[in-house]
């Protein structure tokens, strides 16, 4: 499977995990492999849009010491609760509350 990603457009030489260099509001096709390199952050950061075929969902693991955060489910959530999100919910997430809520995350395709 792979993923086609746009970078935003005020992006400079950006070498993606292929090892090709990117400007501003390129897409380039990853692989799966490829994209699971990229940290949460770097995608909040730098991909415009990215997108696969099917339905995703990203399921998320709390940061320790995070108590009550609300995220985009509506839901208050603590250090260590897991949490799905739809795409739409997840793309709601700025890089900072990627970075100081979540722990990890992983994507589903269905």
């Amino acid at each position: 499977m792979t993923w086609t990603v746009t970078l935003d457009s005020g992006d400079q030489n950006v070498v993606l995990p292929n090892g090709i260099r990117y400007q501003g509001s390129a897409s380039a096709v990853l692989s799966d492999e490829w994209y699971s390199q990229l940290s949460a952050s770097a995608v909040s950061a730098l991909l415009a849009a990215s997108y696969l075929g099917g339905v995703a969902s990203y399921t998320v693991t709390v940061a320790s010491g995070v108590v009550g955060a609300v995220l985009p489910d509506g839901l208050p959530h603590g250090a260590g609760d897991v949490v799905t999100l739809a795409d739409e919910e997840y793309s709601l997430l700025t890089p900072l509350a990627l970075s100081a809520l979540i722990f990890s995350v992983s994507v589903a395709v269905s």
